[in-house]
């Protein structure tokens, strides 16, 4: 007989061994695509869980910001800001003041004075006095010494003219 009909009139056994290795490969096919699926699914699971989460946390973020604003508001207009439009009252120089809330750069706030008061005493600092009389101008102890005395200054007095 010809190879197509020799199959067809093979041992019931060997059919069903195929048939069985094939539905084996399938299960097994099919099981692991399960896994990867189900896996895949916690994942978006947690994804989605975290998302609602968030927008929540955002919903909460959003209504508190809305009632800042409005407090913000509210208390703008009791300190007389208005809606937040500039003064109409013109200072002498014809100019309108510009009041703090408007201010763009916060300004650090600081000592009152920066010199001292007229009763107390200057502090004493440490200075070093070199020949002459003149200040060194460094705390590292080294003494002044007068440029004509540096190597090398005489070299360079002639590059001077």
């Amino acid at each position: 007989m010809d190879p197509p009909m020799v199959e067809w009139f093979q041992p019931v056994n060997n059919g069903l061994d195929s048939v069985t290795n094939a539905v084996k490969f399938q299960f097994d096919m099919l099981a692991s695509l399960v896994r990867y699926y189900k896996g895949k699914c916690i994942h978006q699971r947690q994804l989605v869980e975290r998302i609602k989460d968030e927008a929540t946390e955002a919903r909460m973020l959003r209504k508190t910001v809305e009632e800042l604003k409005l407090e913000n508001h509210q208390l703008r207009q009791y300190a007389g800001f208005g809606d937040g439009q500039p003064s109409e009252f013109t200072n002498l120089n014809g100019k309108r003041p510009m009041t703090d809330a408007y201010s763009s750069v916060a300004t650090p706030l600081g000592p009152n004075r920066l010199t001292l008061p007229p009763d107390h005493q200057q502090p004493k600092f440490s200075q070093h006095i070199s020949e002459g009389g003149r200040s060194s101008g460094s705390n590292s102890g080294t003494p002044f010494v007068p440029p004509e005395k540096r190597p090398g200054s005489s070299r360079f007095a002639q590059y001077g003219h």
